[in-house]
């Protein structure tokens, strides 16, 4: 039964930290029910399952924002819709041939935005004309705009 506790702060608290953020100075208030234990020793089990149940919710919403990626200038998706740029990196998939295109992912290695080079990490899907010469694991420069990739509802998939 305690493990089943301990689970629902958790996923309570990965909710709850979604929505909010916990001060660090919070986590103190998981310690208040030990306090108690010298006054209510009759209880001390009920006390450090509460207390611990207080540490793992908290724990819970901070891991929640611990686990964001940090979106920044080293980051491909940084760009998306800021215009035109210049991307060098390497084709990680084999080019799959569409009816009026192929597509290919690429790792970035470098991205140039208004004649200014940065060492990049992240993937883009690339959509080029069908007829394109590209292979697995050959090294690209393309320019073009880069786009927040749509989202699909899985029910009209």
């Amino acid at each position: 039964m305690t493990l089943i506790y301990l689970s629902i702060a958790w996923i309570i608290g990965i909710y709850l930290g979604s929505k909010y953020t916990f001060p660090l100075w919070i986590f103190a208030s998981g310690i208040i029910p030990l306090l108690l234990i010298p006054f209510l020793s009759k209880q001390k089990k009920t006390l450090l399952l509460s207390s611990l149940c207080i540490l793992i919710f908290l724990g819970g919403g901070r891991h929640y924002h611990s686990n964001i990626p940090k979106i920044n200038e080293q980051c491909l998706q940084f760009y998306n819709d800021k215009g035109n740029v210049e991307i060098e990196g390497m084709i990680i998939t084999e080019p799959e041939l569409r009816d009026r295109s192929s597509v290919f992912t690429l790792s970035a290695r470098t991205i140039s935005v208004d004649a200014t080079t940065r060492q990049i990490s992240g993937s883009a899907i690339v959509y080029v004309s069908r007829y394109s010469e590209y292979h697995y694991g050959d090294i690209v420069k393309l320019i073009g705009k880069l786009e927040i990739p749509p989202q699909f509802d899985p029910a009209t998939v």
